[in-house]
């Protein structure tokens, strides 16, 4: 789902739930959630968002709901998965 260079991956670690998820962000801009039910299932990728400039690093909370993002310069945005799967920015900050 990436064009060029992933920069960072990051795992959220959620105890007691069997889905696996692991966020990427890229050279190309673009950062993907990577999800997989149990052992055995193939990775299942979802883009969602594409910033249009380099991720440089991702980070999810301690409780795994909660995506932080550092893109292009001095972006940080941070993404929260809605009830519904979608992913919507709950907060920027840009310089």
């Amino acid at each position: 789902m990436h064009t060029d260079w992933v920069r960072h991956v990051a795992c959220a670690l959620v105890l007691g739930l069997a889905k696996s998820t692991i966020a990427s962000g890229s050279q190309d801009g673009k950062v993907v959630i990577w999800t997989k039910e149990k052992d055995g299932d193939k990775w299942e990728g979802k883009l969602i968002h594409d910033f249009g400039l380099p991720v440089w690093r991702i980070s999810w909370s301690l409780t795994g709901n909660i995506l932080s993002i550092a893109a292009g310069e001095n972006n940080i945005n941070l993404w929260k998965e809605g009830s519904d799967g979608q992913w919507e920015e709950v907060m920027k900050n840009e310089e």
